[in-house]
């Protein structure tokens, strides 16, 4: 047996495979994707022949009906095909058949088409099944397509979602508090906060005294703090003109002091959603 099984994965890994250089665990997960492939071409091939089987068509319905609904099919069965397309081009092979089940390799990015919708190869992936029951006119491949794919979900809430969940740690939610860097709160007024900030701008930390100049280097200390104070004592000057000027800056300041989240500060933004178009804001 083992003689055989080596003999499948070198004539389909190719002339640089070892079966004896690599791992159990690896040698074990290119046997199971060949029992995967099986599986998943008879599942394929089987159900295209009960669909064609049940291939009528329908009485009673005019001919731009009969048009849409094969284009409404053609146009499902192509966004199958592409979402699987693109999912496996996010995933690679080891996502594709399960290689975190039998070796760890990092952890796995979602992106691309894994945005469109939670799930696309369980979910918006098997569209195909709906479009070729459009075409086949059959209602007993629908209840089949509809049985096959609560499976698939099925697979999903009892297999998948628990072993990600092990592997990887379960999902942050998407409304997640993330906290923000807050500001310290102060009962003053902005005009206050502004001044701080701008007497802690104009401080030297420890590493711009590290990386000074040559020629700073040469004043000395007292001239340096006479330097900085009048400096400071510039800006703050300005600060409070400019605050009692500015009255809306407060306003804006403690409105956007008021965000801790970043829940909070996108649901500001974004509390919108746009429809078609409403709501549509070209510059959000």
């Amino acid at each position: 047996m083992r003689d055989w099984i080596r003999k499948q994965l070198q004539g389909k890994m190719g002339q640089d495979y070892s079966f004896d250089a690599l791992p159990l665990e690896y040698n074990t997960w290119l046997l199971f994707r060949q029992v995967v492939d099986i599986i998943l071409l008879n599942d394929f091939l089987a159900y295209c022949m009960f669909a064609f089987s049940c291939f009528r068509v329908p009485n009673g319905l005019s001919i731009p009906v009969h048009i849409m609904r094969w284009i409404g099919g053609i146009a499902m069965i192509g966004f199958n095909l592409w979402v699987k397309t693109e999912a496996h081009g996010v995933v690679k092979d080891y996502g594709w058949y399960w290689g975190d089940c039998f070796f760890q390799r990092g952890n796995l990015v979602f992106d691309g088409v894994f945005e469109l919708a939670p799930h696309p190869m369980y979910s918006v992936g098997y569209a195909g099944y709906y479009g070729l029951s459009l075409i086949v006119g059959s209602y007993p491949v629908l209840f089949v397509s509809l049985a096959a794919h609560a499976a698939q979900f099925g697979f999903l809430v009892g297999f998948e979602n628990p072993h990600i969940e092990r592997t990887y740690g379960q999902r942050k939610p998407i409304a997640q508090r993330t906290p923000l860097r807050r500001t310290p709160a102060s009962d003053s007024s902005s005009r206050s906060q502004s001044v701080s900030s701008l007497a802690d701008l104009t401080t030297p930390s420890a590493t711009e005294g590290e990386t000074a100049t040559e020629t700073e280097e040469l004043q000395t200390e007292t001239e340096t703090e006479f330097e900085g104070t009048a400096k400071q004592e510039q800006m703050m000057k300005k600060a409070e003109v400019s605050a009692a000027l500015t009255p809306a800056t407060a306003v804006t300041r403690r409105h956007r002091s008021a965000f801790v989240t970043q829940h909070d500060l996108m649901n500001t933004y974004f509390r919108q959603d746009t429809i078609i178009l409403r709501n549509i804001d070209l510059f959000r």
